[in-house]
């Protein structure tokens, strides 16, 4: 069926359209506005791209900002009007697309590899090669809390009360947000090799 598909090569049945003109590295995240059709990537060129995305799927390119080395993660917070994006160069910044100004709010030892808003605690968390996992209050410049992982953050998702972190020795770290000092659950991943993405679903 899917080997049929790839075959026809034409063959076209969610009418996807691709983003042009594409971009001159790879993709390392996409994430879309929580209020609007505005789409956000980061990409290995050191760049975040912004477009905007009409009712036929066609994406204009709006606005881009950029970290000194490849960025990685990209999460958008609570209202839309600002998205937080982590970067090899070791920082985590607040880009403003009404002002499309950038600021530092996180820093680590290492890349960071996830960030995630968290509109129900009003933080913002990070995970890193630097193997820690770290909680911000945008109004601090220090962490409000720091845990330390296994091993390297390859893999993170936030459901509210829920956090899952998939690190590189492939364990599955679960967290209840409402006490996050330890995890409640480590889980061996299941998977042969290591872990690149993770979703949780606590209403399921």
């Amino acid at each position: 069926m899917f080997g049929a598909a790839a075959a026809a090569g034409s063959v076209n049945p969610n009418k996807d359209v691709q983003v042009t003109p594409s971009l001159p590295d790879g993709i390392s995240s996409l994430s879309f506005s929580p209020r609007a059709n505005i789409l956000v990537g980061t990409c290995w060129d050191n760049n975040v791209y912004c477009w905007e995305v009409s009712s036929t799927g066609q994406a204009t390119a709006k606005a881009s900002t950029s970290h000194s080395q490849p960025a990685l993660c990209s999460s958008w917070n609570a209202d839309g009007s600002a998205v937080f994006t982590g970067s090899c160069d070791k920082t985590v910044k607040m880009w403003n697309l009404a002002t499309n100004q950038s600021q530092q709010v996180a820093q680590h030892d290492a890349p960071v590899r996830h960030c995630a808003f968290i509109p129900e605690n009003n933080l913002l968390v990070t995970g890193s090669w630097d193997k820690t996992l770290k909680y911000w209050d945008l109004r601090s410049a220090s962490p409000v809390f720091s845990y330390n992982l296994p091993e390297r953050c390859y893999a993170l998702d936030v459901k509210h009360p829920l956090l899952v972190v998939g690190t590189a020795d492939r364990q599955l770290l679960v967290f209840n947000l409402q006490s996050p000092q330890q995890p409640y659950k480590v889980v061996p991943s299941p998977l042969k090799w290591q872990t690149r993405c993770v979703a949780c679903f606590p209403g399921v």
